[in-house]
């Protein structure tokens, strides 16, 4: 599998940096007394790092693009803020649709839109992070509008549907998780803690990888269509 592969040729930087992110994570965790508040701003900030610079350097391996280390720095750097609020946005409209599924038939419709929704914007990070001609003010609504554009066109859905599911998955399983840990007497921000960090941190670059992949393989199907469009 491709994005296997991305992954593998830059593991030696993704997986010193998300132990860097968890080491840091547990840090505000100790630090801070298992502060819920606190623990949502790391992740909020620490977590957007990883798939920034994992969307950059993958897309930079499939372009065959060859970029001095303080270029890449630079470049997440200046793309962060727009990976943190775009997170942060679609955060809320996770919670509201896991929320909505256990309300009325008209709820549960909602919460099936707002995951659909959620898909069609699975891309955005990856746009922010990996387009260069794109002014500031027009990065998060271009963002926006281009994943969602390119997930409807020839069939891309499909893959990202799969995506979707295996986020639901492991939600499942970070909460049976957070449960079991609970009935062993942990407090609630422990077993939030130790069932959802680990796990969410470890697998964030790889799932930024996959994005990442069936972003470009959009863009090349786009670009296809309008050459033979032409």
């Amino acid at each position: 599998m491709r994005s296997a592969a991305l992954f593998a040729r830059r593991a030696a930087f993704y997986m010193p940096l998300s132990l860097a992110v968890l080491a840091i994570q547990w840090q505000l965790f100790v630090q801070t007394h298992a502060s819920t508040v606190w623990m949502q701003v790391g992740d909020a900030v620490l977590d957007p790092l990883i798939i920034v610079y994992a969307n950059i350097l993958t897309a930079a391996d499939m372009r065959g693009e060859t970029q001095a280390p303080g270029t890449i720095v630079g470049r997440g750097l200046e793309r962060l803020w727009a990976v943190i609020l775009i997170d942060f946005a679609l955060g809320y409209l996770y919670a509201g649709a896991f929320f909505a599924q256990g309300q009325d038939l008209a709820g549960r419709f909602l919460g099936f839109l707002a995951l659909l929704l959620l898909t069609t914007l699975l891309m955005a990070d990856v746009f922010a992070s990996t387009e260069h001609e794109v002014s500031t003010l027009a990065l998060i609504p271009l963002s926006f509008f281009r994943s969602i554009t390119l997930s409807w066109q020839n069939g891309n859905m499909r893959r990202l549907v799969w995506i979707m599911a295996a986020q639901i998955a492991l939600i499942a399983l970070v909460e049976y998780l957070t449960l079991l840990l609970l009935h062993r007497h942990y407090s609630a921000a422990q077993a939030n803690f130790y069932a959802v960090t680990p796990l969410a941190t470890l697998l964030t670059a790889p799932f930024a990888v996959l994005t990442t992949v069936i972003y470009l393989d959009c863009l090349a199907r786009e670009r296809e269509r309008l050459k033979q469009a032409l």
